[in-house]
């Protein structure tokens, strides 16, 4: 089970809604929103400074299940 706005991180790749790409397990997330008896909307948050593009998104999300992640401790 996930909670909202609890950190996770993922322990198998998922693919990003619009865009076609996979995050990597290790990458962390936010869960956002839950939609279904185990499946969550997760965002991957990213530092602006390092990324290239000018204008690029700050951040990407995706449809997981709790199967995708585990929670990060306090």
């Amino acid at each position: 089970m996930a909670n909202l706005y609890e950190r996770v991180v993922l322990v198998r790749p998922v693919h990003l809604d619009f865009t076609g790409d996979v995050m990597a397990p290790g990458a962390e997330a936010t869960v956002v929103d839950l939609l279904d008896d185990g499946v969550v909307l997760l965002e991957f948050d990213f530092d602006l400074d390092k990324l290239e593009l000018v204008g690029a998104p700050q951040s990407w999300s995706t449809i997981a299940t709790v199967y995708d992640f585990i929670p990060i401790p306090a």
